[in-house]
């Protein structure tokens, strides 16, 4: 069991320190729910200052952040720490360490309550949002999962399991992928699942790669490829005669193309719009400069014409 404890220590380490990256935080807590039920130890501290509370424990009461989370059984987005009456001031007294956000949601597998999660401060200086909260739930659960497999020894079990599935897949799922519109969730899935050989996300005319923390940069060192959904903006770039549409979405996919980052998956309805983006698949890649002036134009009015459900898309403009 020391062994298995070793590796399951490993992998929640991992997956600790993958989730700090994405929520650009300054330190990460692992608890875990005694035997008893009554208290929570730390089991992993990831953070500033933080070697002193390794194997210390804490009563599962409402007198804490992750005791109330703990008992209760709810997450928690607490924007500033020192407002919140739950709050214990003893830690950061202890450590030296200052807390002003915190976000923490419980470990739960299969509805027995196991720990809880806890992620503290921002670096940038700003509160943690209802998005970080959605991330760190998302953790939460895949981290209650491996707790939940170390403790019924079904780790060893289920890797067998999938490897025999995996062979006997071979020649019909040949690669492993998925689609988000959430940047941080992508990043942190192709860099916690090496498995991932593919993702999708939306990617238009306005689209184009971030000047720094790119999520091509993660994308490249992960060797995973990508396809980009809505290069036309939901329909919002055509307007007009057909011809005119047409000579538009060639415009979009050559510009998207020539990015070199995403393989463009259009929404296309009639044969006549596929026959039209292979047209465009075969035409020089390159925009000469009233090309380049015509689709930033028709890009803007796409921009400003988003239909209200898909506004989100604006959040696509640097990836």
């Amino acid at each position: 069991m020391v062994a298995g404890d070793l590796e399951l220590k490993a992998v929640m380490r991992s997956a600790m320190r993958a989730a700090e990256s994405a929520m650009n935080a300054e330190a990460c807590t692992i608890f875990r729910r005694d035997a008893a039920g009554e208290r929570l130890q730390f089991y992993i501290v990831d953070g500033p200052q933080s070697g002193s509370l390794v194997s210390s424990t804490l009563p599962i009461n409402d007198h804490s952040i992750a005791g109330w989370v703990a008992r209760h059984q709810e997450p928690l987005l607490v924007p500033d720490a020192y407002r919140d009456s739950r709050f214990n001031r003893d830690y950061d007294a202890r450590t030296g360490f200052h807390t002003r956000s915190i976000i923490c949601a419980p470990l739960v597998a299969k509805g027995r309550p196991l720990g809880v999660i806890q992620v503290l401060n921002r670096r940038d200086g700003r509160s943690f949002d209802e998005e970080d909260l959605e991330l760190a739930q998302a953790v939460a659960s895949l981290i209650a999962v491996a707790i939940h497999n170390a403790e019924e020894h079904e780790a060893r079990v289920n890797a067998e399991r999938l490897a025999t599935i995996g062979q006997m897949m071979a020649g019909k799922a040949r690669h492993v992928g998925f689609s988000s519109h959430d940047r941080r969730w992508i990043k942190f899935m192709i860099e916690y699942f090496p498995q991932v050989e593919v993702v999708c996300f939306p990617f238009t005319t306005m689209s184009k790669t971030a000047p720094t923390d790119s999520l091509f940069d993660a994308l490249k060192k992960c060797d995973v490829g990508a396809f980009g959904i809505k290069p036309f903006g939901a329909g919002s770039l055509f307007q007009g005669a057909a011809e005119e549409s047409d000579r538009r979405a060639r415009l979009a996919i050559r510009y998207i193309l020539l990015t070199n980052t995403v393989v463009p998956i259009p929404g296309m309805e009639k044969p006549t719009q596929v026959e039209n983006v292979a047209k465009a698949v075969k035409e020089r890649r390159e925009l000469d400069a009233k090309e380049q002036a015509e689709l930033r134009g028709v890009s803007s009015r796409m921009w400003a014409n988003l239909p209200p459900k898909y506004e989100w898309l604006r959040d696509w403009e640097y990836v």
